[in-house]
Parts: structure tokens; C-alpha cells; sequence
């Protein structure tokens, strides 16, 4: 169109306001009066700089970015913002913060987690797109996880006592929450963890020092200690602490009770067999090494004692006496000794304690009695009080006749034989008949009251009459240097069957 002209001015500065008016000029530099004022606005310029001096820090729950704002008069613009581009571990964004807001930022965070951020200044303009600073400088920083691994050792003390010592790993040394200490017994004595019963732990919070003391503890026993750090203030419950568990057992002592149910398993004449069960789980106070069990004659004239140690929780005792009573008892031992010894039980081997009585012989007979001597039970393992006759006509021993004798009735005082000795018994059988056979046993009785065995049957003639020569009876006639001359009277019962001698 005529009569318009346009005019740019050149090197304003931005977001700045100007005022114009137009003065029309003639020649010879003639000038007419201003028109009307103008007033117009520059646009914003880019921003020459960003927020500089980032830093980024942290506790386990959030991440804290600050800065420091540039210079205004390197906005270009009256007005800006400050965009933050970050990313983290599981995510990445933008955010801006108004240029009049604080130099600080906080995010919520996790534990274990890398952050990147970097800041630009940006313009805002109404009705045009924003104009932007360079970057800052990338901040990097990865937030404080919880701790890993513990170092954690359990030592012994004494039998109820234990000390715990733990430490953080070098990456862990910030960590300043403390930790939680859990114990539970988990296997009592030599016991099965399984036969040790469930047992209620026992926790120590917010313990601060590295060592500990754990009181009260059961002798000889595995336990179980869990190390657990404390969760910060405000950790989401969704996030697993992690745990350092070791266990260990405690000091053993003796055993502060006896073995149970000792009873007898068997038993033969010589021979004995027996078993038991270990002390009950709590007093067992350690590991079971081995069994000491001791065998003792019940009878006052018996004192035998056999002794032994077994790993198992059964023995045979053998060279015992038959029909003999026996006591018996066990203790348990651990690695530091012994501990009581049992309820003694009583068992008796079978058969008789006592043998036969020995060299059963007639010294002398009359048609109506018969005198007859004998040698003790050999070896003599219990004392004889009583002894018993038995005897019948060897043509009928259908019916025997059985007769005790003790004290004085076994005396041999009186009796004359060259085969009674110091340690010869004898007694005399009675009411007989004359001119008859017996056979004759005789058995033993020890202070228990069981009899013994038999002796083997003896066989012996009662006279016919007072006089003459005694039946059976062998007589020395004469003797020479190099021969004997001898006679005899046979037995009436039997002369008449006598083919030869």
C-alpha cells in the first residue's frame, strides 16, 4: 500500500520494554512535532544458563536435590522455571520448579537405588514455546541399601551363656538403625530336633552394641540366632529386610539325670541281658558319648561286681552265676562326665546258683541205717544252710523219700572214716530196711531259698544183720613187696547174681 513503511529495529534486548514515537522529518532536516507513543515488548531471549551446583544426597526413604539458581540476568526472560529431568533405577520423568521456589527438592526413594538428575532454565511465555538453558552437569548418586550379609559369630561361654559379636560389611558402616537379635532353642541336649519340643524365641531389640551376652541358656543344646537390622522409620512393609542366621551349641556339662526304664531284655544261666533309654531331653545337657553300667550280686555272700561302658543303650553281661540275682544300674556321660546312676533293677539268671554236692559215699551201714558223707558244692558260689536226702529202694523208686537236714544234723562228729575230711558232711538215713538197696541224691539249698542240682545217684546196702562181716566190705589180708592179698564179703542182694569179680 502507499504510505506504509515499516522499519525494523535491531540489537534490543529481550523481554524488554521499548516505547516509540515517529517524528516526520523534511528536507533541510525540517521536523514536525511526535506522533502518538508506542509501546511494544520484546520477546524472551534463551536462557544463557542453567542451575548450577547440584548436589544430590540421601537417607534410606528419600533422595534430597539442591542447587543454586544463575544470575536473573541470564534468563533472558522476566520469567522462567527449572525443569528437572531424572531417572532412577525402575523409572525416569521431568518436573519444573518455579524460579521463586526453595533450592531444594525431595523425592521418596528405596533403599539400593541409583538416581541421575541434570537442570536447565526454561522460559515461560504466554502464547510462545518456552526457550531453554544447556543442561547442567549430570548428578549421580545411589541411595544407601540395607545392609547384606552380617559378619556375625556366636561364641560359647559358659554351659548357659553365649556371646554374639556382629559387625556390618565396609558398604554398610553408614547403617546407624541398630538390629534385632532373636534366639530360639532348636535342638535340646543329644536329642532329635524333632523330639526337642517347639520353643518360643527370645528377642533383644534396637541392640546397638556389637557384642551381646545371651543368658540363660540350656546346657549342651543348639540354638538358632537370627540378626535381623532395624527398618528404618517409614520403610514400606513391602520391602524385605534381610536376615544373617548361624547357630551353635552351648557348653556341655555332666548329665543332671539318670537313664530311664532300665529293664531286663533276657537272661540265661550264665548270662544276662538288659536295656535303657537316655535321660529325658532336658537333662541330658549335652551329647551322649557313652554308658557306664555296673552289675553287683543282690545276696550279701555275693559279692561279684562286673563294671562296663557301651555307646548303645543295651548290654549283655556274661560268667555270671546260674540262678543267681543281680542288681544293675547305668549312668549317661557327656563330654565333661558323668551323671547319676540309675534305679538298680534285679535280675536273676536262670538255673541254680548252687552245683551238686560231690563224693556222695556210705562210710558205714547197719541193717537199718546207713551213714553217709559228702563233699560241698564246688565252686561254692553261695553258702549252704540245707541240704536234702533222697532215697528209695532201688527196686522201687517210685516213691521217694526226701529229708532237710541243717546245722548240727550235718555234722560229722562221731562219724569214722578215713575218707571224712575237714570239709566232709555228714548225715545218717534211718528207719531202713535191712538187707536192701537204696539209692541215695542229695541236693543243696543256698540262703535264697533255691535248690540246687542233684548229685549223681549213689547206691548202698543196708547189713542183714549186726554181725559178721560187713557187705561189700573189701579186707587187707597180707601184703608183700611186689603183691596185696585181700578178701570180701559180698552184698546179700546181689551175691546170688555175682558171676564173676
Amino acid at each position: 500500500r502507499q504510505n506504509d513503511y515499516r522499519v525494523q529495529v535491531k540489537d534490543l534486548a529481550p523481554a524488554t520494554e521499548y516505547f516509540f514515537r515517529l517524528k516526520v522529518v523534511g528536507k533541510n532536516d525540517k521536523r514536525g512535532s511526535s506522533g502518538p507513543e508506542l509501546k511494544a515488548m520484546t520477546k524472551c531471549g534463551r536462557p544463557e544458563e542453567a542451575p548450577n551446583d547440584l548436589q544430590l544426597t540421601s537417607d534410606f526413604e528419600n533422595v534430597k536435590l539442591t542447587w543454586t539458581n544463575p544470575d536473573k540476568e541470564t534468563w533472558a526472560c522476566d520469567n522462567v522455571e527449572y525443569v528437572i529431568d531424572f531417572v532412577n533405577t525402575t523409572s525416569r520423568g521431568i518436573m519444573t520448579v518455579p524460579a521463586d521456589a526453595p533450592t531444594k527438592l525431595l523425592l521418596p526413594s528405596l533403599p539400593g537405588t541409583k538416581w541421575e538428575m541434570r537442570m536447565r532454565t526454561q522460559t515461560i511465555e504466554e502464547g510462545q514455546k518456552p526457550s531453554y538453558s544447556p543442561w547442567s552437569d549430570r548428578v549421580t548418586l545411589v541411595t544407601q541399601a540395607l545392609p547384606g550379609e552380617l559378619f556375625l559369630t556366636v561364641e560359647p561361654k559358659t554351659p548357659t551363656s553365649a556371646v554374639v559379636i556382629w559387625d556390618l560389611a565396609d558398604q554398610d558402616r553408614k547403617w546407624n538403625y541398630g538390629v534385632d537379635i532373636t534366639y530360639r532353642l532348636k535342638q535340646l541336649g543329644g536329642c532329635a530336633e524333632s523330639r526337642s519340643g517347639s520353643h518360643e524365641p527370645v528377642t533383644n531389640y534396637n541392640v546397638q552394641d556389637k557384642q551381646i551376652e545371651l543368658h540363660d541358656l540350656i546346657p549342651g543344646s543348639e540354638y538358632e540366632v537370627v540378626v535381623t537390622p532395624r527398618r528404618p522409620p517409614g520403610l514400606r512393609s513391602s520391602i524385605a529386610t534381610p536376615k544373617t542366621v548361624r547357630r551353635f551349641r552351648t557348653k556341655a556339662t555332666f548329665p543332671s539325670g539318670p537313664p530311664r526304664n532300665l529293664r531286663g531284655e533276657g537272661r540265661r544261666d550264665t548270662e544276662i541281658f538288659f536295656k535303657w533309654e537316655p535321660p529325658i531331653c532336658e537333662e541330658q545337657n549335652g551329647e551322649i558319648t557313652q554308658y557306664e553300667y555296673e552289675v553287683t550280686g543282690a545276696e550279701e555272700w555275693n559279692d561279684m561286681k562286673r563294671e562296663g561302658v557301651t555307646p548303645r543303650t543295651n548290654a549283655a553281661v556274661d560268667q555270671m552265676n546260674p540262678g543267681t540275682t543281680y542288681n544293675v544300674r547305668v549312668r549317661a556321660y557327656t563330654s565333661e562326665g558323668p551323671g547319676p546312676w540309675s534305679e538298680a533293677i534285679q535280675i536273676t539268671t536262670t538255673g541254680t546258683e548252687l552245683g551238686p554236692p560231690r563224693e556222695l559215699t556210705a562210710v558205714h551201714t547197719k541193717p537199718k541205717e546207713i551213714q553217709l558223707t559228702w563233699l560241698p558244692p564246688y565252686p561254692e558260689r553261695a553258702p549252704v544252710l540245707v541240704y536234702k536226702i533222697r532215697y528209695s529202694p532201688r527196686a522201687d523208686d517210685s516213691n521217694p523219700v526226701e529229708m532237710e537236714l541243717s546245722g548240727d544234723e550235718l555234722s560229722c562228729t562221731g562219724y569214722k572214716s578215713p575218707l571224712i575230711t575237714g570239709d566232709s558232711i555228714c548225715a545218717t538215713v534211718k528207719s531202713l530196711q535191712p538187707d536192701t538197696t537204696y539209692r541215695f541224691a542229695v541236693q543243696a539249698q543256698s540262703p535264697s531259698g533255691n535248690w540246687g542240682e542233684w548229685s549223681p545217684a549213689y547206691f548202698a546196702t543196708t547189713r542183714s544183720s549186726d554181725e559178721g562181716p560187713i557187705p561189700g566190705k573189701l579186707r587187707l589180708v597180707s601184703a608183700g613187696h611186689d603183691n596185696l592179698r585181700v578178701n570180701w564179703t559180698a552184698p546179700p542182694a546181689v551175691k546170688d547174681v555175682v558171676d564173676k569179680y
